[in-house]
């Protein structure tokens, strides 16, 4: 924590108020300042209670710093009462500058407002390809009523930065299309022939790691016809992964993990 370095902050000291209390970060002044760290939501009232009592014994500058977000509602209550809250190192430095308390407040709330719609967005997209995958254009399409173009973007990055969907496939015209990992998606007509072919191998290795199967049942699992799928087990086999005993095909080797592409 950067703010630790620019004043001579005791930690864990025990000061007087109308009580005894143990103070996260404590500096002397003038003016003193009081740091109360807030882990747990449930815990926020007796840090008020706390920052407050040193507000009138001590006339210190009091900062609930935020380890984990709180309700908005939470930010403009302890703003009525002059408590500064902050969740980051910039926030801390800012306070010690001297720095509007209404700005630094509502900083915070914009940053926390900006998380919770990030996250509604996640869930929305993942909503929608739970059973049908989509591009990013499409998943904007249906969603930008309710985020803005920016924010679909980035949380699907996010998403594939978190392994929580993956890359499908491209369409004949170059795009992406998006679904959750390990579900079998009914095959789009679009899809180019070489992305075709190897989204295929890999639903064909995966639904095959545990049992053999018939051309008949993996088409029927994966929902495209059955002149699609031989030739794809026959390259299979070429390429040493699976074999053929009588109608039935299964992997030469079991692998731990068979990732879509």
């Amino acid at each position: 924590m950067e703010w630790l370095k620019i004043l001579p902050w005791k930690e864990k000291v025990e000061i007087m108020g109308t009580k005894k209390w143990i103070l996260d970060y404590y500096y002397e002044g003038p003016p003193p300042i009081v740091i109360e760290l807030l882990n747990k939501k449930k815990e926020f009232y007796e840090k008020i209670v706390k920052l407050l009592d040193l507000q009138k014994t001590l006339y210190a500058k009091t900062i609930l710093f935020l380890k984990k977000p709180i309700d908005l509602e939470l930010i403009d209550l302890a703003t009525s009462f002059s408590i500064y809250i902050v969740k980051d190192d910039d926030g801390v430095i800012k306070v010690i500058n001297g720095e509007d308390i209404y700005e630094i407040n509502n900083n915070t709330k914009k940053n926390i407002k900006s998380k919770i719609i990030a996250k509604e967005c996640r869930d929305s997209i993942l909503e929608i390809i739970k059973d049908e995958c989509f591009t990013a254009n499409e998943i904007i399409d249906r969603l930008k009523l309710r985020f803005n173009e920016k924010t679909i973007k980035s949380q699907i990055r996010k998403l594939l930065s978190k392994g929580e969907i993956v890359k499908l496939y491209r369409l004949n015209n170059g795009k992406l299309v998006f679904g959750i990992p390990n579900k079998i998606y009914p095959l789009r007509e679009n899809v180019s022939k070489s992305s075709r072919s190897k989204y295929l191998k890999n639903i064909i290795l995966s639904i095959m790691k545990n049992r053999s199967l018939t051309p008949s049942e993996i088409a029927n699992i994966i929902k495209v016809d059955k002149s699609i799928i031989i030739p794809i087990l026959r390259e299979l086999r070429k390429e040493g992964k699976i074999k053929r005993i009588k109608n039935e095909w299964m992997l030469i080797i079991q692998e731990d993990k068979v990732d879509f592409p």
